[in-house]
């Protein structure tokens, strides 16, 4: 009897491993789910593809494996920023390149920036200078309109429109002087960042003194 039990119970040992060869066979995807459950099925259940999974061969072998999608846009963002970092360095490449062809040593670049600066301070003198010619006619034309309110007569189409153009002119100038300001900040930092690429290209010989910010 009891060697007929062993007899059944290898039996039923067999018989379990060829139901279960069998149903792997049928099953062609290995999952999680998102409590980390593991499943096997014929299909990856949409609401989890994203955790990824394996695809199983008739033997049930993985034959593919899809990584999870945190995984893969953590990849992908490692990508980019090392596509970035790239970029970065093939950009400040072609910078030093143009710095070291355009300027020999710091003093030249000191020249453009002066030269430079000087531009727009001229542009900016003019535009005070404008300002204050305006103004000079403003008050001539405001007080001829006020002459004639006083003579009882109507002030003219003419000097009202002509003192509407004098304000709006000064105030444009005055807008253009605030943006020529601001451009002579950016354009002073701009060049000293210059100076500075060059002194560290060129070494401790090439080094210049500082100057100021205007």
């Amino acid at each position: 009897m009891f060697k007929g039990a062993g007899t059944l119970f290898a039996g039923l040992l067999v018989s379990a491993a060829m139901v279960c060869e069998t149903i792997a066979a049928g099953f062609n995807y290995r999952y999680r789910d998102d409590n980390g459950t593991m499943h096997i099925g014929y299909s990856v259940p949409p609401e989890f593809v994203d955790n990824g999974y394996e695809v199983l061969n008739d033997n049930g072998m993985v034959v593919d494996v899809v990584l999870p999608k945190s995984v893969l846009d953590q990849r992908a963002a490692k990508l980019l920023e090392e596509a970035e970092e790239r970029h970065q360095l093939e950009l400040q490449a072609s910078k030093d390149e143009a710095l070291l062809r355009f300027y020999s040593v710091p003093e030249d670049v000191e020249r453009v920036r002066e030269r430079k600066l000087q531009e727009l301070q001229n542009f900016i003198d003019i535009q005070r200078a404008n300002i204050t010619a305006n103004r000079k006619r403003l008050t001539a034309l405001q007080g001829q309109a006020a002459s004639m309110e006083r003579n009882g007569q109507q002030v003219s189409e003419k000097i009202l429109q002509a003192l509407e153009t004098l304000e709006d002119k000064i105030s444009d100038a005055k807008q253009a002087i605030e943006l020529k300001e601001e451009e002579k900040e950016r354009t002073w930092l701009a060049f000293e960042l210059d100076i500075e690429r060059l002194n560290e290209l060129l070494g401790e010989d090439g080094k210049i003194s500082r100057t100021a910010s205007p």
